[in-house]
């Protein structure tokens, strides 16, 4: 597992920070086994694009999770799930697609 710090993850109560042992860059942290097949996946290039990815995209991601958890609740409630407005000229369009090619 990698965990950003205190990037958005929780780190899981029964693990251990090793990431000692391998290269990281700053404030990732690497919980779990160490395995020397893991370290050659779980280089310091791989890793700091992963927290460059998750640095970047954080707040949209938590913004989603939000919204998730908010739709699940009025489902709970007994809503049900509905079309984006947005795309209702696309759902009302008229279409039409090829036949079907020979065998």
């Amino acid at each position: 597992m990698v965990g950003l710090g205190t990037y958005g993850y929780a780190a899981p109560t029964m693990t251990k920070k090793i990431s000692a042992h391998y290269d990281v860059p700053e404030g990732v942290e690497i919980r779990g086994r160490y395995s020397e097949e893991f370290a050659k996946i779980l280089n310091k290039d791989a890793l700091q694009f992963v927290a460059d990815l998750q640095r970047e995209f954080r707040n949209r991601l938590k913004y989603a999770m939000e919204c998730r958890r908010e739709a699940k609740r009025r489902y709970n409630e007994g809503a049900l799930p509905g079309f984006d407005a947005a795309t209702r000229y696309i759902r009302e369009g008229e279409w039409t697609c090829a036949l079907v090619p020979p065998p």
